[in-house]
């Protein structure tokens, strides 16, 4: 979908987190192959507390699909779903590793998410990268 939408020669392309490692070599390659400049947003909680509850919460939620916590997802067999649901250990273990944010795509902004201002800072930021474009 990405790369069509790169023949399209589409203006702003936005593709949400999360990836896994082996997209990092696909983002590179296609974006250098259509000539793209790419900003790679990252957005963190302000402590491991704050983010733990966030994803708890997120998790648990009626509204989140189980395929983001399913290692597979087949809609027309749905008695076989499992939720996957990381524990706070492992969750801490998976942040202070880094392992979730070591993709980098281009420009990096990462966005230190303590209140409302700080995320309206960080599209004043995303707005000034785009317009430089």
């Amino acid at each position: 979908m990405i790369e069509e939408c790169m023949k399209r020669k589409d203006e702003i392309i936005m593709v949400d987190y999360p990836f896994e490692a082996s997209w990092e070599n696909f983002f590179k390659k296609v974006s250098s192959k259509y000539e793209y400049d790419v900003l790679t947003v990252k957005l963190y909680a302000e402590n491991f507390e704050r983010q733990w509850e966030r994803t708890s919460t997120r998790d648990l939620s009626s509204q989140r699909h189980v395929m983001h916590e399913s290692p597979s997802y087949n809609p027309k067999d749905k008695e076989k779903l499992t939720r996957n649901l990381q524990s706070k250990e492992e969750l801490k273990q998976i942040c202070e590793s880094g392992s979730r944010t070591k993709i980098l795509v281009g420009k990096e902004l990462k966005i230190i998410n303590k209140n409302e201002k700080s995320i309206k800072e960080a599209f004043s930021k995303i707005e000034k990268w785009l317009k430089s474009k």
